[in-house]
């Protein structure tokens, strides 16, 4: 089988290929992180074949076609900007890493089943339960691109020749091993646990909610789609146990043996007032996430402290 990981060197990408499948064929694109190479080598991963390409150039996503070939049997497009603070301050840099890559590979190449890692931000503005069958008009600028890709996705399954057929996850967010440092996942572990801080402060009132389930998770869901014949759906992914920010700390504190003090200050970049529910991604591909927050953050410290 061969397997495009259109953001091999990213969060998502890295992990979903340590669990890859050794008799596939898989390609794995980079840009930024030079050590890519050396990452897969580090780890064995003989099946998977590094391709530097800036994928914002549609003559770079030319020439890589070219090279490795444009037919796929499956790939998993886990790449773009995922900063929201970033897209807002500059949404034309946002709007050509998320929708002109993704336009860039779709008109290059044939996929059987596409799976694009879109995000739960597209919801922005309802609030309580939601799920996709729900009008949606987001206005941030990461939240737009986000969603615009979806619609691109749709078009070339409907217009033929470009994909089968395709999974867009509405992605509420992972947290484990090579995670940005950004996170507020890798931030918790490094105060309480490096840094012995008794005191955290988040931005905002801490009320918005967030609902992230751990990496390994993550990516067994993804490889229970990436063997399934169902397609051409727009699906929620997310843990199904929703807290908001300040349950969070709470809870991280306490899975790692601390008490500290939590402050509020300023405001929050993105505000969530919504959550999903994980039951139709069960009933289609029988997975549900199974790691706790408390067992998937001691997991994540080990690596951490490891690193």
């Amino acid at each position: 089988m061969r397997v495009l990981v259109a953001g091999g060197s990213g969060f998502i990408g890295k992990n979903f290929l340590l669990k890859s499948n050794s008799d596939w064929k898989c390609f794995a694109t980079y840009h930024s992180s030079l050590e890519f190479p050396a990452f897969l080598l580090a780890h064995g991963l003989k099946h998977v074949e590094p391709v530097y390409v800036d994928m914002t150039s549609l003559a770079d996503v030319s020439q890589m076609a070219h090279k490795i070939g444009s037919s796929f049997d499956v790939c998993l497009y886990a790449m773009g900007n995922s900063d929201i603070a970033k897209s807002c301050r500059d949404p034309s840099i946002d709007n050509m890493a998320n929708v002109g890559a993704l336009l860039n590979l779709l008109r290059t190449v044939t996929v059987k089943k596409f799976i694009f890692i879109s995000s739960g931000a597209v919801y922005e503005g309802h609030g309580g339960a939601i799920n996709p069958s729900l009008p949606v008009n987001p206005t941030i600028p990461y939240s737009v691109s986000k969603l615009a890709s979806e619609r691109y996705i749709a078009y070339f399954q409907k217009k033929g020749g470009h994909i089968d057929n395709y999974l867009c996850l509405r992605f509420f967010g992972a947290y484990g091993p090579m995670e940005p440092s950004r996170k507020i996942y890798t931030n918790l572990i490094k105060s309480f646990c490096v840094d012995e801080r008794n005191e955290y402060t988040i931005n905002g009132d801490g009320k918005n909610y967030i609902d992230a389930m751990y990496i390994e998770d993550a990516v067994e869901g993804i490889m229970r789609m990436v063997n399934s014949d169902k397609g051409n759906k727009i699906l929620d992914y997310c843990f199904g146990s929703p807290l908001t920010i300040n349950e969070l700390v709470r809870a991280s504190a306490h899975a790692l043996g601390k008490n500290i003090l939590l402050l509020n200050e300023g405001a929050a970049a993105e505000y969530t007032t919504f959550y999903a529910s994980p039951l139709e991604v069960e009933a289609l591909f029988g997975f549900r996430p199974r790691i706790s927050l408390s067992d998937g953050l001691r997991e994540f410290k080990k690596y951490l402290v490891e690193e």
